[in-house]
């Protein structure tokens, strides 16, 4: 077995929490910390994820950056050059396609929902924050643990929707044993969730359980609340 090299220890725990906690387990430093391991190998990247968002302000400053106004940081190389235009580009690319997306139409979730959840063995919850015109202003995952189902912070949730300016809500989440009906403890959540939303001028346009290709809106019709 070769020799570990240095950080290989602290990178894996840094993996680790991302896996179990998504995005919104990490600061934006250490989110930049973990783009830069696919370009950066062997080396102690937060230094450098520090100085980047210190220069540009935040993640999203460093992303959008060109290459010419990253160029000459230390340990900057043309793979992240690389990675950087990529990320921009899929950004961009699914921006357009988000654009033209209403989550809040039944036949549009029943298609494009089963997909984000496809592969999944534990709990996933996905948050679609929208402005008054149902345009997605924001996209949030919530992972589960090993061992509890997806827990939703409304702390978080309305810290988010404040700062993205968003409206409305719409959340879809996976039943990973294949059956796509609510539980009681959805039901119950969803209602809460609804009503603390409402207390603050938010409106929850639909909850989504998914399971293999069924899409099923909790508040629609067929499953009044």
């Amino acid at each position: 077995m070769g020799k570990e090299y240095p950080h290989a220890g602290h990178r894996e725990r840094l993996r680790e929490k991302y896996r179990l906690g998504g995005e919104q387990a990490l600061t934006e430093t250490e989110f930049l910390e973990l783009l830069l391991f696919f370009s950066i190998p062997r080396v102690d990247t937060r230094p450098l994820a520090e100085t980047l968002i210190e220069a540009f302000g935040s993640l999203d400053g460093v992303l959008a950056a060109s290459p010419e106004e990253i160029r000459g940081f230390a340990n900057l190389n043309g793979s992240t050059e690389v990675l950087f235009s990529v990320i921009r580009y899929l950004t961009d690319r699914s921006a357009m396609r988000m654009r033209e997306c209403d989550f809040r139409d039944p036949a549009f979730a029943a298609d494009y929902l089963p997909g984000q959840f496809a592969g999944y063995k534990k709990e996933r919850a996905v948050l679609f924050y929208l402005d008054g015109g149902g345009s997605l202003l924001h996209r949030q995952t919530a992972m589960s643990s090993e061992e509890d189902a997806v827990q939703l912070s409304l702390r978080t949730v309305l810290e988010t929707a404040k700062k993205v300016g968003a409206s409305a809500l719409v959340i879809a989440h996976n039943h990973p044993n294949g059956i796509a009906k609510p539980s009681s403890a959805d039901l119950t959540a969803t209602t809460r969730m609804r009503e603390e939303l409402q207390k603050e001028g938010l409106s929850l346009l639909e909850h989504y359980i998914i399971a293999g290709d069924a899409c099923v809106p909790i508040l629609g019709k067929e499953n009044p609340l």
